[in-house]
This record gives structure tokens, sequence and C-alpha cells, in this order.
């Protein structure tokens, strides 16, 4: 007795149709279906041109709520150059809706005047996200906006343009959609990769602080302020802005006015 694998492709309304036939046939013992084969999530389609929050979070749905997300997921499973924040922390994924006006306005306020800063004394490179920053395996992040000084640019990227190094410098721009959790763990995982300097903006509370790595590797705080201030940079040299050039004007908190004396 021997056993005969085919392939064979008939409409789902013939097929026991087709079972009668083979099992009527004097010579057939047997007639088994195979197994369906395992498929990987299908890749999507290269051709779209535009991708909306819920296409990418369309695409994590394919797979186990407890999947534990790697680096070279991103690749394989996700478009490349997507404008929307696609990163891993800790092997969990976070899909980050498109970033607002207050959000970008404080994005191009830093690039530009750290970028001139930068360029103009020779000190290193500004980054706007999204630029995927691969810490770990376990570890990719898209900070809004990153420092590296020129003494390390050479071998910071790997073959897809990805920067592979702890950058110098960061910058997070939160809003009510970030949670606490999710805000610890970036920190945790700047602080633990060695990002020297550490900027934390909070638009809707008008508070900024700058923390920089001490001698024992934690962060402390450098420079803060909240409506009103100063920031420094110990990183970038020299640079300082105001918080006020960091929001918008119908955002700024009005000087209440004071009360007349009766």
């Amino acid at each position: 007795m021997r056993t005969l694998q085919y392939q064979i492709t008939v409409e789902d309304s013939r097929v026991q149709e087709l079972y009668a036939f083979l099992t009527s046939l004097r010579f057939v013992h047997e007639v088994l279906p195979l197994p369906a084969p395992k498929t990987e999530p299908p890749t999507p389609s290269k051709e779209k041109l535009a991708y909306t929050v819920e296409d990418i979070r369309a695409i994590a749905r394919r797979f186990p709520k407890n999947k534990k997300w790697k680096a070279q997921d991103l690749e394989v499973h996700f478009p490349q150059n997507l404008p929307i924040k696609v990163q891993i922390i800790k092997n969990r994924l976070y899909i980050m809706p498109t970033p607002r006006e207050n959000h970008q306005f404080i994005v191009a306020e830093l690039v530009m005047t750290m970028g001139i800063h930068a360029k103009t004394h020779k000190l290193g490179q500004i980054y706007p996200s999204p630029l995927d920053v691969v810490f770990n395996e376990n570890n990719v992040l898209q900070p809004d906006v990153l420092f590296l000084k020129l003494s390390r640019r050479q071998g910071a990227t790997d073959d897809s343009g990805r920067i592979v190094i702890a950058p110098d410098l960061v910058v997070e721009i939160w809003s009510p959609s970030n949670r606490k959790k999710e805000r610890e763990e970036k920190r945790e995982v700047y602080e633990t990769s060695g990002v020297a300097e550490y900027w934390s903006i909070s638009p809707q509370k008008q508070h900024i602080t700058v923390e920089i790595l001490n001698e024992a590797g934690k962060y402390e705080i450098y420079s803060e302020a909240k409506k009103a201030g100063k920031l420094k940079s110990k990183i970038l040299e020299g640079f300082e802005i105001d918080i006020a050039d960091l929001i918008l004007p119908e955002m700024q908190t009005k000087t209440p006015k004071k009360k007349k004396k009766k």
C-alpha cells in the first residue's frame, strides 16, 4: 500500500462531491485532508502611499497580544518610512497617533534653534522624528528630537539608516495620550543606555526639565522651567532657550490682572 499526496484546487461547494467520488474508488483506502500550511501575517503592500494609525494597528492585531516584539519585527512586518511613530519599549509595541500643532511647533523650534547652534559651533547634528534609534533588540524608540556629537556620527547608523548608538541628547514632548508608564519606561531606557542628556517637555503644564547623567549613571535635573524661565543644555554647549519660545502664544499662561485697591 502506498500513500500519495496531490494538491487539488476545487471550489468549496464541490469539496464533499470530490471526497465522495474519491472514496468510492475501490483502490482508494482512505482520503485525508492535509493540514493548512502555517503562514506569517501578510506584509502590507509596498505600493500603498499613505498609512493611517488604524492601518498600522490592524497589522499589529494580527499578532498575539502577548507577543514579545523585537527590533527586526519593525522592518519585517511594517512598511518603512512611516510618518506614524511605531516604537518598541521593553518588547511592547507602541503606536502613536499623528502629533498635533503644538507638538510640531516645539519640534520645529528646537530643530531650528538647536540645529543652528550645533552647526555654528560645529558640535554635531540635530535630527527630528520619525527616526528609529535601536538601543537593543528589545527597545527601538523615536525621540522627538535627538543630537549626535560630531565625533560620534561615523558608524552611528546601520545599512537601513537607523541610529544604532545611544544619542548624546534626546527630547520627548508629552501629550495626554502618553501614559505615565510609557514615560517612565522611556526615561529608564535612555538612562540605562547612556543618553547623556534628556529633555522632558509637557506643553499642557508648560513645564520642561533637562536632566543629565551623574557619575552614578542616574539622571539628575540640570535645568528646569515652568511657565517662565530659560532652559540650558550641558551637552549642546552654550545652548539655551526661553520656555516662552517653545509654547504657542495661545497656550501661554496669561498673567492674572491685579485687583484694584478700593
